[in-house]
């Protein structure tokens, strides 16, 4: 029977599964209604609660708990759906739409990687192009907008807070990167596409030689004076004239792989391999880099694997609470300079594959630029509009390295002026970090009265130790100016004292903190199965006196 029930639990568990696939694409609408109602659930709790003399349950407390979790769930959900929207539509849509503005631009497309029909949207002239035209312009540069104001919504969403400096320092940053980015996506496929006229060399060799004429010349070749040497050389005409068949000098279309050396299928195939292995490669080197990283779940690994494979971002922010990981830290420092050098790393692979991906660009422009030269050699003239293609290759293969190399340096200078000025929580380094961890146990330091208002707290300065002798926190005395630059170490030690005072007897006196009396006779020590070091007494120095939260 118990058999027959888990069996049972699996089946709606995988029936559940698939329904929660199938239904992924209304997922968000799904999400958002959820959390609309859930917050209006709220709102009647908190209405109810600030009336008054209203009678508070358990069960209203239980409630409002349950939707706060809830509510954040939601919270979670969608900037996971945002995540991947970035990491995948939005840079494949805004390449695409580039792609597509580039090509109404061109001339001579490479027709043969292109159905006849799609050409033809972009060779057919009409009235309309020019609007058609602004409004594909008008769309790439809103998805761009799009693009870093969701980069800068997912940061805040992980922050709950981010003033406008950083905000503004963030959205340029990311507006750099998507747009370094896409260009580079946009190249890799340029040659095969032929945008902008590069490709009208191979365009220009779909005009063959006179089969007749082309028989004469294969006999005896082709003579020509060298423009440098001064000598006369002999070329085939078969590479010369590269539109006739080799054999009979029959008509026959060069194909692009003269240029490109692959074609446009292998090419995709080609850029998806790139893609697993980069992904493949930041899984390997974050591993070795990152603790957090290591340690998390292999969906976690996936969903950030998605997200920086356009964006170079680290796994996690040095200030971020899961599991409390930030408190367990005596020194931020430590996990900020960790998070800046997986940032800076990250900016470096981020070049390394934007250069990469020039790699099909620079085969094509090394063969245009071989092609046009060997034509003005033999035939001492080419068409105008293989001397655009030879000026825009050249011209594209200093400028984009180059724009690709600042874009790196800027952004890394970004990266750096947000981790070092920017950041919202930029205080907690400067003020010290959290209190340090000691390796013995340490005893808190109180006035008289506190000590006469509770027995338990002697002349020792502190509280009985316990019988663990792990690891305690080693008080601090905060500044009203450091407490205000960082309100977060003030509610941190407010958690340790009360920590502390569990182990403390109940008195049902209350507790007043008076002016601290120097009188060496009104401290005792009270005996204690863990005698605790005396402090010594220096009541004197008003340095060593501390009250206790």
């Amino acid at each position: 029977m118990k058999s027959q029930n888990v069996n049972a639990f699996k089946q709606k568990k995988c029936l559940v599964k698939v329904l929660i696939w199938c239904s992924f694409v209304i997922a968000p609408a799904l999400i958002l209604l959820s959390e609309e109602k859930a917050q209006k659930r709220m709102k009647a709790l908190k209405d109810k609660i600030n009336k008054k003399g209203a009678k508070i349950s358990d069960s209203d407390l239980e409630e409002s708990q349950h939707l706060s979790e809830f509510l954040k769930e939601c919270r979670m959900a969608l900037l996971t759906f945002k995540r991947n929207e970035l990491g995948i539509e939005i840079v494949i849509q805004l390449s695409i739409h580039l792609a597509m503005v580039l090509l109404s631009q061109t001339p001579y497309p490479a027709i043969e990687n292109l159905s006849p029909g799609f050409v033809s949207l972009f060779q057919d002239k009409n009235d309309e192009e020019t609007s058609t035209l602004a409004f594909l312009v008008v769309s790439i540069l809103w998805s761009f907008k799009t693009s870093a104001l969701t980069s800068i919504k997912i940061k805040e969403d992980s922050k709950n807070y981010l003033p406008l400096t950083p905000k503004i320092l963030l959205g340029t940053r990311y507006l750099l990167i998507f747009f370094v980015r896409i260009s580079s996506l946009v190249t890799y496929f340029s040659p095969s596409l032929g945008l902008l006229g590069m490709m009208n060399h191979h365009h220009a060799e779909r005009f063959p030689l006179d089969p007749k004429i082309w028989e004469n010349l294969n006999k005896t070749n082709f003579n020509y004076l060298h423009a440098i040497t001064g000598q006369y050389q002999t070329i085939p005409v078969s590479e010369l004239f590269r539109s006739n068949n080799q054999t009979d000098g029959t008509p026959s279309p060069p194909p692009i792989t003269l240029y490109t050396y692959i074609t446009l299928k292998t090419a995709y195939i080609l850029f998806g391999a790139f893609f697993i292995l980069y992904a493949l490669l930041l899984l390997f080197i974050k591993t070795k880099i990152s603790d957090r990283f290591a340690r998390a779940s292999w969906g976690e690994k996936l969903q950030h694997l998605i997200d920086v494979l356009n964006v170079p971002d680290p796994f996690r922010d040095w200030d971020s609470e899961e599991n409390l990981e930030i408190r367990i830290h005596a020194y931020p420092a430590k996990l900020w300079k960790s998070t800046l050098i997986e940032m800076f790393v990250m900016i470096g692979l981020q070049l390394l594959t934007n250069l990469l991906l020039l790699t099909p660009f620079f085969i094509a422009a090394f063969n245009v630029r071989s092609r046009h030269e060997l034509l003005l050699e033999t035939l001492g003239y080419v068409f105008p509009q293989e001397e655009h293609a030879y000026w825009l290759v050249n011209y594209l293969s200093w400028v984009l390295p180059t724009v690709i190399v600042c874009a790196s340096v800027v952004d890394a200078v970004l990266a750096s002026l947000f981790m070092n000025l920017f950041h919202p929580w930029i205080g907690i380094l400067s003020s010290g970090g959290y209190p340090e961890t000691a390796d013995t146990g340490t005893q808190w330091e109180v006035s008289e009265e506190s000590s006469d208002a509770n027995p338990n707290i002697g002349r020792s300065g502190g509280y009985p130790e316990t019988a663990d002798t792990g690891t305690q926190w080693e008080p601090q005395e905060v500044s009203e100016e450091s407490s205000d630059a960082n309100p977060n170490i003030e509610v941190f030690s407010e958690l340790l004292a009360t920590a502390e005072l569990e182990d403390v007897p109940e008195t049902t006196e209350p507790q007043e903190v008076t002016e601290v009396s120097t009188s060496p006779t009104s401290q005792e020590v009270l005996p204690n199965d863990n005698p605790t070091k005396e402090l010594p007494d220096d009541s004197k120095n008003p340095e060593n006196i501390s009250l206790l939260r």
